[in-house]
């Protein structure tokens, strides 16, 4: 250390972690600055006040302040009430339709400088990477009600933010992708099938209908019966739950055209979202 710098004798750490907006953000550096002084002040003194007590009553209205992420996701925060959010936003994990095997990719890496020298041979890392590949399925739901709630007090407000949002995380939900070891997999196809259901009493996943793996066609490939396994599952779940709860239904897809349990085809993802939060905004609750 040099001679010009002294120890911290105390450092101000919050209790929790918080996710706040970019601006909510910069707002906390701006009270940091005004606050300066008492905040890196050596408090230990007795009867000085705690560090955190420079602060009271100056960030909880900051706290509480949202973006669309927050409204969508929730957020929770035990030392500020009005600041926790009721997510509306649920998303399952993903998993292949089919049994899948771990591949082994074995990858040595060789030092360029000492590689050069006569004497140097051999490489300077070996190792094994894991790699699976298949055909997955995602499922994810909305609860309109909460996410207006979240929004705003005044319902025409909540609902224009209602519809923004929901259709935007459609799409990025549909066109998502993993990131880890992109640059050395580019994983970058589209999903064969999207289906979007506005129900009337509770979310439905279709993960069960993979409870027993899919087997591969003749011609090898599990796309076309993982979709078949979907529509057959639609139609006997909606049955069992009775077909007036489904409110509206619709589907697109690259290639598969004659689905009959998965309500209206649309053509490209686009209009499936427009259509799709369309009707469940007029349905919604005002």
């Amino acid at each position: 250390m040099g001679k010009d710098r002294q120890p911290i004798t105390n450092k101000v750490l919050t209790n929790a972690l918080v996710y706040l907006p970019d601006d909510a953000v910069e707002e906390l550096a701006d009270i940091a600055e005004a606050h300066k002084e008492e905040l890196t002040t050596d408090f230990t003194g007795k009867g000085k006040k705690k560090p955190e007590s420079a602060l009271t009553g100056k960030i909880d209205k900051i706290l509480v302040k949202r973006n669309g992420v927050i409204n969508l996701f929730g957020r929770m925060l035990t030392e500020v009430d009005q600041a926790n959010v009721d997510g509306a936003v649920q998303v399952a994990h993903a998993f292949t339709t089919h049994t899948t095997e771990i591949e082994l990719d074995y990858f040595a890496a060789v030092d360029d400088v000492t590689a050069a020298k006569d004497d140097e041979t051999g490489s300077g890392h070996m190792g094994t990477a894991e790699f699976s590949t298949g055909t997955f399925y995602r499922f994810a739901t909305v609860d309109l009600k909460e996410l207006i709630k979240n929004l705003s007090d005044d319902s025409d407000i909540a609902l224009d933010a209602a519809r923004e949002l929901a259709g935007q995380f459609l799409r990025s939900f549909i066109e998502s992708l993993p990131q880890a070891k992109k640059n050395s997999t580019a994983p970058h196809t589209i999903p064969h099938l999207v289906h979007v259901a506005v129900r009337s009493d509770r979310p439905l996943s279709f993960a069960a209908a993979f409870e027993e793996p899919v087997r591969s066609a003749g011609h090898g490939g599990f796309v076309g019966r993982s979709v078949q396994g979907i529509d057959a599952y639609a139609k006997a779940a909606n049955t069992l739950l009775g077909p007036d709860r489904v409110l509206h239904a619709s589907h697109a897809s690259l290639q598969f055209d004659k689905l009959e349990h998965l309500g209206q085809r649309h053509s490209s993802f686009e209009a499936l979202v427009t259509a799709t939060v369309d009707f469940a905004l007029a349905e919604a609750p005002q």
